[in-house]
């Protein structure tokens, strides 16, 4: 209901007739600042490229929408997200124990300035 579609992006992957990935970038209080949120591809198609076109068209979005910074929360357990996340040039800011994801987890904070 709060959906903004000037300044907001939800993107979904599709195979056929299936739903295989999505992410979204959304607006924060802060006008420069978006929110890579609800990043997910399906395990049986990770290493094929989808996520990284998600992330990529996520990232461009931002750019064109004049954001000045992008940031996502992820949980240094998805080892493979955050290589992503680095791979486009994210930079973990902030680390902090989690233990209601799981216990012994620890939440991140990850940046992109644009």
């Amino acid at each position: 209901t709060n959906f903004d579609s000037s300044r907001e992006l939800c993107t979904i992957a599709w195979s056929g007739n299936r739903r295989v990935g999505s992410i979204f970038c959304k607006k924060s209080e802060n006008p420069d600042i978006a929110k890579l949120r609800l990043f997910f591809v399906e395990p049986d198609l990770r290493g094929l490229g989808v996520g990284r076109k998600l992330l990529d068209d996520c990232i461009s979005f931002a750019k064109y929408k004049g954001y000045k910074r992008m940031t996502l929360m992820t949980h240094a357990s998805q080892k493979t997200a955050r290589a992503m996340y680095e791979k486009a040039g994210f930079v973990c800011t902030e680390a902090h124990p989690d233990e209601s994801f799981a216990p012994g987890a620890t939440e991140e904070t990850w940046e992109l300035k644009l």
